[in-house]
């Protein structure tokens, strides 16, 4: 049950650091808020490891460092391809088939893996990926038909989020927050490297064509930029995917991969409720149906 309601806990809060990343997007452009997200990550997390008594020459292994470090390099990718499914577009298609994706890999590998579960809790894995589709389904007017690149790049971005919650529970259970440190500074030094790239290549196209910057880079429609704003809500997209991820190692380290995958996959609910609140945004009908899907999964998942 503790794995269940870690996984869930996650999910909403990482929900919340997407829901702050997103409104950073608004000041600052996508790619600057993940990198400063990702780097506030990193101090996040060795601030955790220090404040709970964490010992690097116990801890830090070669397999946690490792496998960390490696989980760190494909969610670097994981998020450059999500971004660029997102910006293809339709997100009301491709950001749910994304999801779904990163919730079903996880599943394979645990049940090719010899997983076995109660006959309640694999009816609750079908409930909950319907509902990981129907939480992430988005409202977009004049929705188009995806086009096989941006079909592709949901897919890729999925696959490569699953294959980043394999690698992290394959890490030792002793390891603690250390493959985390490692993943998100190798997922930061990656994330550089493709910032300073774009910032490059769109100069250059810009000095070309003489015209403003692309909007999707930068932000809004007049690509103004609001620092001060734009970097707290970065640093706290950052605390918030910190915070979000201990909940998920927690499920890892005393559940199955399978269900706490499926719980964090549900991270859409987290965003969607924040902006419900705060930002008075209506859920969708389908939206409303995923929600009550998904908690009626969580209790079969919790008490099966």
């Amino acid at each position: 049950m503790l794995a269940v309601v870690f996984g869930l806990a996650g999910a909403i809060v990482l929900g919340g650091a997407d829901f702050f990343g997103g409104l950073g997007s608004k000041h600052l452009g996508s790619m600057r808020v993940t990198w400063l997200s990702m780097m506030t990550g990193v101090v996040g997390f060795f601030l955790f490891f220090l404040l709970s008594g964490g010992s690097w020459l116990t801890q830090a292994s070669p397999a946690a460092l490792a496998l960390g470090g490696i989980s760190g390099f494909v969610l670097a990718f994981a998020i450059v391809f999500l971004y660029a499914s997102l910006a293809l577009g339709p997100m009301s298609i491709l950001s749910p088939l994304g999801a779904l994706t990163a919730a079903v890999v996880p599943v394979i590998w645990d049940f090719a893996g010899g997983t076995q579960l109660t006959l309640l809790r694999y009816v609750a894995l079908g409930l909950a990926l319907v509902a990981v589709v129907l939480v992430a389904v988005v409202r977009e007017e004049r929705a188009r038909r995806p086009g096989i690149r941006g079909i592709a790049f949901a897919v890729l971005a999925g696959m490569l989020i699953g294959s980043y919650m394999i690698l992290i529970s394959l890490t030792p259970h002793d390891s603690g927050v250390v493959p985390f440190i490692a993943s998100r500074s190798v997922a930061s030094l990656v994330l550089t490297a493709v910032l300073g790239f774009s910032a490059v290549w769109f100069w250059l196209q810009r000095r070309r064509r003489k015209g403003s910057p692309r909007a999707d880079i930068v932000v809004g429609d007049r690509g103004e930029i609001n620092w001060r704003v734009g970097i707290w809500l970065a640093i706290a997209s950052g605390l918030a995917e910190t915070a979000g991820d201990i909940f998920v190692i927690a499920g890892l380290r005393i559940g199955e991969l399978s269900i706490v995958a499926v719980m964090t996959a549900m991270y859409p609910a987290g965003t969607i409720l924040l902006a419900t609140l705060f930002l008075k945004e209506r859920l969708t009908v389908l939206q409303g149906i995923g929600l009550l899907l998904a908690i009626a999964a969580t209790a079969m998942l919790a008490f099966g």
